[in-house]
Parts: C-alpha cells; sequence; structure tokens
C-alpha cells in the first residue's frame, strides 16, 4: 500500500513539476500580445492574424476588435496554406488604412513562406518592427503611405529577368 501510495503522489508531483516548470507545456502568450498591439494600436491600423484559427484567442482578450483572419478558418487545417492570392484579402483589408500589425502563432504552417510578411514589407515606407511574446509574434508596419495606395500582386515579382530559352 505504501508503494502505491509513493508511486501516485511522485506522478503528481512530476507532473505539477511539466505544468509549473517545463517550457514544452506551457501556453501561448495572448494576453500579452494582444494587450501590446491594443494598447499601441492606431485607429488607422489594420490587425491580421495568422493563423486565422487564433481568432478565439484575440476575441476573447479584445471583444469587438477589428481584426482580418488568414485564412478565414475556425480550425486548423493544413490544406490551406496561403498562397500570393492572399494579396487580394490584404488589399482589401488595407483600404483606408496606414499601418498594419500582424500577429503570428503557428504561422509556419499556415504562410510557410512568409508571404504575408513579405508583401507588407513591400508596402511599408519603413522597416518592420518585431516584438516577440511566449509563442506568440507581433510586427508592426507603421508606415504605409495611402498617397501610393499599396497594391498587393497575386503573382511573385520577378527579382531578375533573363533572356535564356530551354528547349
Amino acid at each position: 500500500a505504501a508503494l502505491g501510495v509513493l508511486f501516485i503522489g511522485a506522478s503528481f508531483l512530476y507532473s505539477d513539476y511539466n505544468l509549473y516548470a517545463d517550457p514544452a507545456f506551457t501556453k501561448p502568450d495572448f494576453r500579452g500580445a494582444v494587450a501590446y498591439v491594443q494598447a499601441n494600436r492606431r485607429p488607422d491600423e489594420a490587425v491580421f492574424l495568422v493563423s486565422g484559427h487564433m481568432s478565439p484567442a484575440w476575441d476573447y482578450y479584445a471583444p469587438g476588435s477589428e481584426r482580418t483572419r488568414l485564412p478565414d478558418m475556425d480550425v486548423l487545417d493544413t490544406g490551406r496554406v496561403l498562397s500570393y492570392a492572399v494579396a487580394d484579402d490584404l488589399a482589401r483589408a488595407m483600404e483606408g488604412k496606414t499601418g498594419a500589425w500582424l500577429v503570428l502563432w503557428q504561422d509556419e504552417v499556415i504562410d510557410p513562406l512568409g508571404l504575408v510578411d513579405e508583401l507588407l514589407t513591400r508596402a511599408s515606407a519603413d522597416a518592420p518592427q518585431e516584438r516577440r511574446f511566449w509563442h506568440v509574434r507581433v510586427r508592426h508596419y507603421p508606415a504605409i503611405p495611402l498617397s501610393t495606395a499599396p497594391r498587393f500582386s497575386a503573382q511573385p515579382s520577378i527579382q531578375q529577368e533573363t533572356s535564356v530559352r530551354f528547349g
């Protein structure tokens, strides 16, 4: 009986250690990330959530706050990886906006090429500023000029044209 009680007690201690001390068992810091964005966001800035399935956490900490889910889904689906077609969603959400916030969580699954970051970086006049929270990253693009009306291309830009013929 004593060995059984000792085993159960040791199991509880081990699981409590994992819960409170092992970083592998910690939760993402959505509260800190949302609070940071809400405290520093101007009314003329858009918020993009990559992955879109983090919206329940966003809505819990910032109810009624405007955000755009990329992609617009409730459950993680590895079959819905972002492509350059996301440019249309960015263009719609950025109408009349002069800045953007990009909240990244599990983005390596949904946006493995970093297309959203690339498109926003190209449109921004200043380099993005990044702040990291536990398992969540926040990037701010403070200056997207309205005068140039940012255009998000649904096709990748050609970096170096060539005149080589294959065949």
